[in-house]
C-alpha cells in the first residue's frame, strides 16, 4: 500500500518527504556539502549539536566545525579528498560548536552524484560521543589505574593465563618471584613453573581442569623458579569469561609463603617433640612406679628365699632356692633399666673419658659380638671428657652394640667413632631439642637390616621389640633413652631397610657450658674468610630441615646455591644451568636415584664435576655396600659448618684435572 502511494508522488513530492524526514531528525547533524566543502542544507539535529542556525551557517566552509589546530592545516580537505576517491571516510574526533565548546563527534562523510554520475557535493552525518567517550575514557583511566595497581604488587605473582594455560601477561611481583623476565615467559605453558614431579603426574592440567569447571581453585605446592630453587606457594586460579560465557583465559595469583611453611614446619616439629616428650615422660612414670612396686616384691621374694636357704639341708629344695634367687636377679636387672628410663635411678656422675670407657670394654664387646662381626674404633685423639654416672654410660655402649649385633645375625661390621661437635644451629634443636654449645658424639653404625620408618619411630618406648618372643625385653633401647636424656643428651638414628643403623648419642662436654665455643673453633672462626667462596654449588638433600641449614650456611660463606630434594630434579637444574656449577654437594642415601647414580648421570653430562657426599651412616658402611668407594671426599652427618666450609674450599681449590671418584 505504502509502495503504491509513494509510487504516485512526484519527484518533487519525494524531494520534500525526504527533506522532512531528515529536517525531523535531531540526534544526528545531517547535512549537504558543495563540492568545495560549503555547508548547502542544515537539518534540526544540525542546529541543536552545533549551535547555528541555517542562516548563521549556510555558505560557510565546514572548516568552521574543526578546532584551530586543524582548520588552520589542510586537514578538512584531506577528508574530502578521501571520502572522493574511498567513496567513504569516517572518522572520530573534537569539533567545535558556535559557542566555543568542543564535543567528541563521529563524523561520516559521503560523496553526492547525479544519474550521469556527476560529482555534486557530499552528504555529512555527525553524531555528538562525548558522553560515550567519556564513559570509554573513564573505562580506560580505570583499566590503566587497575593495570598500574597489577603491576605495581611486588608481594604477589598476579599473570594472566589464555584457555590452554600459556601466560598472556606477566607484573613485576611475578618478576621477582618466579625471576623470569616478562619477554622470556609471555607464551610459554605455566606448567614451566611446576617441579618435575608434579609435570610427571599431570597436576597443571588437573588444575586447569579443576578451574574450568568449578570456575576457581585454590592449590599449595612447590614451585621452581627461572634458577632452578623451589618456593612454596598459595596460588589461586579463575577462570575468566565473555559477556557469552566462553571461556577467554584464567587470572592466576601466586604467593611465596615458603617462610610461612617454614614456621609452620617449624612448629609441627616442636609440637611432635613434645608429644614425643610428654608420651615417654608419662611412660617413664609408669615405668618407674612399677620399677619401685617391682623391687618392693623382689626385696620380699629374695628374702622368703634366704630365710627358705637357713632352714633347710635339702639338695633339691637348695636347688629350687638358687633358680628363685637367680630369678630374682633377673627382675632386679629389668627394673635396673626401668629406673634408668624413667630418670630415676641414682647416678654418681664424674669426669669420664668417652674413649676410655669404650677401650676397656672392648674385649667384652668383641666377645659379645662373636667372630663373625667385625669392629673398627675411631677416636678422636683430642675427645673432651664428660660429666656422666661411668655405669650408665657403659649402660649405653653395651647397649648400643648389643643391638647392632642383634641387627646382623649373618655377621657384618660395626664402627664406633668418637668426634667433638658443635650444636650450633636449627638443625640440631629442632630435631633433638638440644641446647646450643660444645657436645662429644658417640656413633655406633652397623651395616645389619636397618629399619622401616615404622619401627624406627617406636624403638625408644620401653617393651617394644621386633625380636622373637624371649629373644629381648625391649628395654635396651629405652634404657639409653632415658641415661641420655638424664645426661641432657640427645640420640640421632639414620636407618634404612638393607642399609644397616646409625645410632648417634650427643653428651655435653664438661666444663665448657652450653654457650659459646671452645678457644680451636673461635681461632678457626678468626680466620673463616679463608674457607669463603662465589662458586656455584648443586646440594641435594631429600630432609628439607638438613637442606635448608645447608643452603643458608653456604650462602653466608659467600657461595651461590642451587637446591633439589631428589635426583631428578637435580639433573634438570644442572642442564638448565649446565656450565655454571662447579660442585655437587650429595646425600649418598636418597629415595629413587641414589647420590651415586645422580654423580654417575652428571659426569655423562660434564665429565669432570667435583663431588661431596654426605650421609648419616659412616663411610665404611656406605662403601661396604658399594655405593662409594674408600677414597670419595665425604662429610658424616651432622657436621659443623666450618667442616663443610673447609671440606668444599679444599675440593674447589684442587685442580680442575682430578679424575672422578664414585
Amino acid at each position: 500500500m505504502n509502495k503504491g502511494i509513494h509510487s504516485k508522488l512526484t519527484p518533487a513530492q519525494r524531494e520534500q518527504q525526504f527533506t522532512l524526514l531528515v529536517d525531523a531528525v535531531i540526534d544526528y547533524a545531517i547535512f549537504v556539502l558543495s563540492t568545495d566543502g560549503i555547508v548547502m542544507t542544515w537539518n534540526r539535529g544540525a542546529q541543536r549539536l552545533k549551535g547555528y542556525k541555517p542562516e548563521e551557517i549556510i555558505g560557510s566552509h565546514f572548516s568552521r566545525f574543526y578546532p584551530p589546530e586543524e582548520a588552520n592545516g589542510d586537514k578538512p580537505a584531506q577528508e574530502l579528498a578521501t571520502a572522493l576517491s574511498e567513496g567513504h571516510y569516517e572518522e572520530e574526533g573534537w569539533r567545535i560548536r558556535k559557542d566555543g565548546s568542543r564535543f567528541w563527534a563521529n563524523v561520516i562523510l559521503t560523496p553526492l552524484y547525479d544519474d550521469q554520475h556527476n560529482h555534486l557535493g557530499f552528504a555529512k552525518v555527525t553524531r555528538d560521543f562525548s558522553e560515550r567517550r567519556s564513559i570509554m575514557e573513564a573505562l580506560r583511566q580505570s583499566e590503566e589505574r587497575f593495570r598500574l595497581l597489577i603491576e605495581a604488587v611486588k608481594d604477589y605473582a598476579i599473570f594472566i593465563l589464555d584457555p590452554t594455560g600459556h601466560v598472556v601477561t606477566w607484573n613485576e611481583g611475578a618478576q621477582r618471584s618466579k625471576g623470569y623476565l616478562a619477554s622470556e615467559i609471555i607464551g610459554r605453558h605455566f606448567s614451566t613453573f611446576y617441579t618435575a614431579e608434579d609435570r610427571a603426574s599431570g597436576k597443571p592440567a588437573d588444575i586447569l581442569h579443576r578451574a574450568t569447571s568449578e570456575g576457581r581453585v585454590e592449590d599449595e605446592g612447590w614451585r621452581v623458579r627461572k634458577d632452578g630453587s623451589r618456593f612454596w606457594a598459595n596460588v589461586i586460579l579463575t577462570a575468566i569469561y565473555d559477556a557469552n560465557k566462553k571461556l577467554i583465559g584464567f587470572a592466576k595469583v601466586t604467593r611465596d609463603v615458603t617462610d610461612r611453611k617454614k614456621a609452620q614446619e617449624t612448629i609441627e616439629n616442636k609440637q611432635k617433640q613434645i608429644n614425643e616428650l610428654q608420651k615417654m615422660e608419662a611412660i617413664g612414670q609408669l615405668a618407674g612406679g612399677v620399677a619401685h612396686d617391682f623391687n618392693n616384691l623382689i626385696a620380699g621374694i629374695q628374702g622368703c628365699a634366704e630365710g627358705l636357704r637357713e632352714m633347710t639341708t635339702d639338695e633339691g629344695v637348695m636347688q629350687e632356692i638358687t633358680e628363685i634367687q637367680k630369678a630374682c636377679e633377673r627382675a632386679a636387672t629389668l627394673t635396673r633399666q626401668l629406673m634408668a628410663f624413667s630418670r630415676r635411678q641414682i647416678v654418681s656422675p664424674k669426669r669420664v673419658n668417652l674413649n676410655q670407657v669404650i677401650g676397656e670394654m672392648e674385649k667384652l664387646a668383641r666377645r659379645l659380638i662373636g667372630a663373625q662381626i667385625t669392629i673398627d674404633l675411631q677416636f678422636d685423639p683430642h675427645l673432651k671428657p664428660v660429666k656422666v654416672d661411668e655405669g650408665q654410660l657403659e649402660q649405653v655402649i653395651l647397649n648400643l652394640i648389643l643391638n647392632a649385633r642383634d641387627a646382623m645375625p649373618q655377621g657384618g661390621k660395626l664402627v664406633v667413632t668418637t668426634r667433638n661437635i658443635t650444636v650450633d644451629n636449627q638443625f640440631f634443636t629442632q630435631t633433638m631439642d638440644l641446647t646450643p654449645g660444645e657436645y662429644i658424639m658417640l656413633t655406633v653404625a652397623d651395616n645389619g637390616l636397618g629399619m622401616t620408618p615404622e619401627v624406627q619411630a617406636r624403638i625408644f618406648e620401653p617393651f617394644f621389640t621386633t625380636k622373637e618372643v624371649g629373644k629381648g625385653t625391649g628395654l635396651g633401647l629405652a634404657t639409653v633413652y632415658g641415661i641420655v636424656k638424664q645426661n641432657n643428651g640427645g640420640i640421632m638414628v639414620y636407618s634404612q631397610p638393607g642399609m644397616g643403623t646409625s645410632m648417634k648419642i650427643f653428651l655435653p662436654m664438661m666444663g665448657e657450658g652450653f654457650v659459646g665455643k671452645p678457644e680451636s673453633v673461635s681461632q678457626e672462626s678468626e680466620n673463616f674468610q679463608l674457607f669463603e667462596g662465589h662458586e656455584t654449588i648443586l646440594v641435594v638433600e631429600d630432609d628439607p630441615l638438613v637442606l635448608r641449614n645447608t643452603v643458608r650456611g653456604l650462602q653466608a660463606r659467600g657461595y651461590v646455591v642451587l637446591s633439589a630434594q631428589n635426583a631428578a630434579d637435580a639433573i634438570q637444574l644442572f642442564e638448565r644451568t649446565q656450565g655454571q656449577i662447579k660442585l655437587l654437594l650429595t646425600d649418598v642415601m636418597m629415595p629413587g636415584m641414589n647420590g651415586k647414580e645422580l654423580a654417575h648421570a652428571l659426569h655423562e653430562k660434564s665429565g669432570a664435576l667435583p663431588i661431596l657426599y654426605m650421609s648419616g651412616y659412616a663411610s665404611e658402611i656406605i662403601a661396604q655396600h658399594g655405593l662409594l668407594t674408600h677414597d670419595i671426599d665425604f662429610l658424616e652427618k651432622p657436621f659443623m659448618a666450618i667442616d663443610l666450609a673447609k671440606k668444599i674450599r679444599q675440593i674447589l681449590d684442587r685442580s680442575e684435572n682430578k679424575p672422578l671418584r664414585f
